[in-house]
């Protein structure tokens, strides 16, 4: 989820479309409460590390919030660059089979109404609903 949420929010603010960015508020925090339930897998000692990470990544999106509520392009584009940062960092504590992982299934799309029909995040369902394909999340 968390993939999800962080690509759907660089492409917000990349599309100066910075009016949506709470669309994922919902699932931003979903994803917060399920990678921070992941900190027991996290070796004793990186734990604190990690959790501040998670902690920063949130309030670096709350900052991005205020800079979309203002309709503050360049301050965007700045709070968008550390929540990168902390996303890079957050995945640096899981290894490159989960993140491969993670990330294939944050590309794969599903019709709500069909789920046999998958494809990209641009594609509509090739039955007879037509219905753009959400994310799985």
């Amino acid at each position: 989820m968390m993939v999800q949420v962080v690509g759907n929010l660089d492409r917000k603010v990349t599309t100066k479309d910075l009016a949506s960015i709470h669309s994922e508020d919902l699932i931003l925090n979903a994803s917060v409460e399920a990678v921070l339930q992941q900190a027991g897998r996290i070796a004793p000692g990186q734990r604190p590390q990690f959790t501040a990470a998670v902690t920063n990544l949130a309030q670096h999106v709350a900052e991005l919030h205020f800079a979309g509520d203002t309709r503050q392009q360049s301050l965007a584009e700045k709070q968008m660059a550390l929540v990168r940062e902390q996303f890079e960092r957050i995945k640096s504590y899981f290894t490159k089979p989960t993140i491969a992982s993670a990330e294939a299934a944050a590309s794969r799309y599903t019709c709500p109404t069909h789920s046999e029909v998958q494809g990209q995040s641009s594609d509509h369902c090739s039955k007879f609903c037509r219905l753009l394909l959400p994310e799985n999340r």
